[in-house]
């Protein structure tokens, strides 16, 4: 388990503990960290704080809310912090919990009688790490319930019961999971991780895009091997004095670059 994977763990634990025990004495811990959209439309100053908030606290009277979570966050959340430690992580956590609170208020926007409703729980944070896990590994094959199945089918399976929980909540008949909060974190995760550059349409543009890249590269280095060397031969016919002050700053950077790469 990774340092701020096992505190964000620890954290929502207890946070839940919290919640459920205050909720004991009716006091809606829950309900202060909640995205409102409804108050913050209103105007209400003190439910600013749950534009980040709301994805630490989970559902106070049923646990199996925060144990899913923890369960798919101790799975895809380490390899997730491996590959972007520290500040690049914490960067990430930020970005999907932000982009699943202004997802939801857009929605709130323009279809109050669906979306404003308060939202609680990281899930959306949860399927972000799941989605830049499976952009990176799709072939990945995991151990589900004894049985060994790819990542990438698990993740579209869950992707496609938001949408059709979506499809739910846009007739009227929606319940209690926040679909549109849990696939724009699962969007954010998978652009962050580069998914919609190696999948789909985008892929082919973004071989192209990486080709010209390199390409323009090669170029650079090859103009630069050239540079060098009729400097070195100048340097061997006429000696030092026969620089200019533009050929001694290029070899003066090319030595910087050797001593740095040593």
């Amino acid at each position: 388990m990774t340092p701020l994977v096992r505190r964000l763990l620890i954290l929502w634990v207890a946070i839940w503990l919290a919640s459920f025990l205050l909720g004991l004495f009716d006091v809606p811990l829950a309900d202060w960290f909640a995205l409102s959209p409804g108050a913050l439309f209103d105007g209400e100053i003190t439910a600013l704080p749950g534009l980040v908030l709301y994805a630490f606290v989970h559902e106070p009277n049923s646990i199996l809310h925060l144990l899913f979570n923890a369960w798919i966050l101790a799975f895809a959340g380490p390899e997730v912090e491996r590959l972007w430690p520290q500040r690049r992580f914490l960067r990430f956590l930020t970005v999907v919990v932000i982009s699943g609170a202004l997802v939801h208020l857009m929605l709130a926007a323009l279809i109050p009688s669906a979306f404003r409703v308060p939202v609680i729980g990281g899930s959306g944070f949860v399927l972000a790490c799941l989605a830049a896990m499976t952009a990176l590994y799709p072939h990945l094959r995991i151990n589900l319930f004894l049985i060994q199945v790819r990542l990438l089918p698990v993740f579209l399976v869950l992707v496609a019961l938001d949408l059709l929980r979506m499809t739910a909540f846009l007739a009227g008949k929606g319940g209690p999971v926040a679909a549109d909060v849990h696939l724009a974190g699962a969007a954010a995760g998978w652009a962050w991780a580069g998914g919609f550059a190696r999948f789909g349409p985008l892929r082919r543009w973004s071989e192209k895009r990486q080709a010209r890249r390199q390409d323009r590269q090669a170029r650079r280095t090859a103009h630069k091997e050239s540079e060098l060397n009729r400097i070195l031969d100048k340097i061997n016919d006429h000696g030092m004095p026969s620089l200019t002050k533009k050929e001694r700053q290029f070899l003066e950077r090319r030595s910087r670059q050797m001593r740095s790469r040593d």
